[in-house]
């Protein structure tokens, strides 16, 4: 595995690399492309008739969260999971990422990506439940998302061959992912 040029690393990632609370792994297609499978089901799940506020608001933040999983991925980075903040430094990472690569609507919408990260703590942790309005505007905002994010992968993607890793690439743009065979 090729590690990330870091001189053209944002300072968060290279401190969250230090951190150990991000890591270097190089994705496949299938992983990305399972990711976003994940995400649709969840989105689909989320918009289902009859379900709560609080429920909308879980499964709308799931499919957001799972395809924000799998534009990290493609930038060649992983979170931690036995970091407590590992839902903060993914929204993180990627708007700090797709800000670095000019990817503006993308960063743009981690902000309230990182917002329904407190209402669904909140659903899940507190004895408050979410309102319909959370609800409804956690569906808005998922469908934002995952237009963002699809916008983002689909040109990624047809150039990355099924079953072969790809380097991962930091930032600047220029730099663009180069396809480097997998060891057997």
């Amino acid at each position: 595995m090729t590690m990330p040029p870091m001189s053209g690393a944002p300072d968060t990632i290279r401190r969250y690399l230090d951190e150990h609370v991000l890591q270097v792994q190089v994705p496949t297609r299938e992983e990305i492309e399972s990711l976003l499978a994940k995400a649709t089901t969840s989105a689909s799940d989320a918009t289902q008739p009859g379900l709560s506020a609080s429920g909308a608001v879980q499964l709308g933040f799931q499919a957001q969260l799972q395809a924000t999983m799998a534009v990290l991925r493609t930038y060649g980075y992983r979170t931690v999971q036995s970091d407590k903040a590992h839902h903060f430094r993914l929204i993180d990472s990627v708007r700090v990422l797709a800000k670095a690569e000019g990817e503006d609507a993308l960063a743009a919408a981690m902000l309230p990506l990182d917002r329904l990260r407190s209402a669904r703590a909140r659903s899940i942790y507190e004895q408050e439940m979410s309102t319909p309005e959370e609800g409804a505007q956690a569906l808005r905002e998922m469908q934002q998302t995952l237009a963002s994010v699809h916008g983002f992968l689909e040109p990624r993607l047809a150039r990355i061959p099924a079953q072969q890793r790809v380097t991962p690439v930091a930032p600047p743009a220029t730099s663009r992912p180069r396809a480097k065979p997998s060891s057997p």
